[in-house]
């Protein structure tokens, strides 16, 4: 399991807590833009043979609980027999390093994701501001 650090999370968590319902919607609508830009990148990355891996990823709607906002971005589906072995497999058994014709590559997913963490609470804190406001 990959750990993410993203900083900016109390004055996030202070802007959640001030902004009541409205918060928690422009949360999910900011998280939901964020997964989708995520995604389209990594439809840039992702390996091709068949199309059908390609074709697979898509980026759930937010599920929102009391406690939580959750997006889900995936790949599987018809492709899931082999969605994470091509995105893990760096080495092939012969020690060499796993060719992807670029740009493809593996962590195809992984890499736009720890990408869009780098200033994301703020980008968030920017949607809560905007429901404050009510924009």
């Amino acid at each position: 399991m990959e750990s993410i650090e993203i900083k900016g999370l109390d004055k996030l968590n202070r802007l959640l807590a001030n902004a009541g319902n409205k918060g928690t919607a422009a949360l999910a609508r900011g998280l939901y833009e964020e997964a989708t830009m995520a995604f389209n990148e990594s439809q840039v990355l992702v390996p091709v043979d068949t199309g059908i891996l390609k074709g697979s990823g898509h980026v759930q709607t937010p599920i929102v609980t009391n406690d939580s906002v959750e997006v889900t971005i995936a790949y599987g589906g018809p492709a899931s027999s082999y969605a994470l072995f091509v995105h893990e497999r760096i080495m092939a058994p012969s020690g060499k390093k796993v060719y992807h014709a670029p740009p493809t590559q593996a962590k195809y997913l992984e890499t736009p994701v720890k990408r869009r963490t780098k200033g994301l609470a703020s980008r968030l804190g920017v949607h809560l501001q905007n429901a404050m406001k009510g924009h």
